[in-house]
């Protein structure tokens, strides 16, 4: 792990590290652009994880996160966002945001209902939310126009 952090490479790959909490030198990491910790054991991140302004990829699906992290929601410059197989039953009105997301994957969760604040993100194209306990869709989900099928 040493390794791949002081490579200095924009993408950090940590997935199948069985990591319950983040190392802290990843929130120091400022160049990084893509960052997978996928399958892991991560129940949350550091608050200091919002630093990572630079990142445009997170991947955390996989893991056990029963909310997202607010820090995760100050990541603006993000445009791909996978939380897909985790516990997560609803999303942060701190979601909105994430201006810049394009692809947003929440699929295998335990959502029941549509998460209304994914309205507030203007640009989001690729929806993935299945997989989860939705009964219905909403009647108004054409709002979400930049929404591709």
């Amino acid at each position: 792990v040493e390794e791949l952090l002081e490579s200095g490479d924009p993408v950090l790959d940590l997935s199948c590290r069985k990591f319950r909490k983040l190392p802290s030198r990843v929130c120091g990491l400022m160049h990084l652009e893509k960052l997978y910790v996928c399958e892991n054991r991560l129940r949350n991140v550091p608050d200091s994880f919002s630093q990572l302004q630079g990142l445009k990829t997170l991947a955390l699906d996989f893991n056990k996160l029963e909310d997202v992290p607010l820090a995760v929601c100050e990541l603006s410059g993000l445009t791909r966002l996978y939380l897909g197989s985790n516990r997560l039953m609803t999303l942060p009105p701190e979601i909105k945001n994430l201006k810049n997301l394009r692809g947003l994957w929440v699929e295998s969760n335990f959502f029941q209902r549509f998460p209304r604040e994914l309205y507030d993100l203007p640009h989001l194209k690729s929806l993935q939310i299945g997989d989860n306990r939705l009964k219905t869709l909403p009647h108004d989900l054409t709002r979400m126009e930049a929404l591709r099928g």
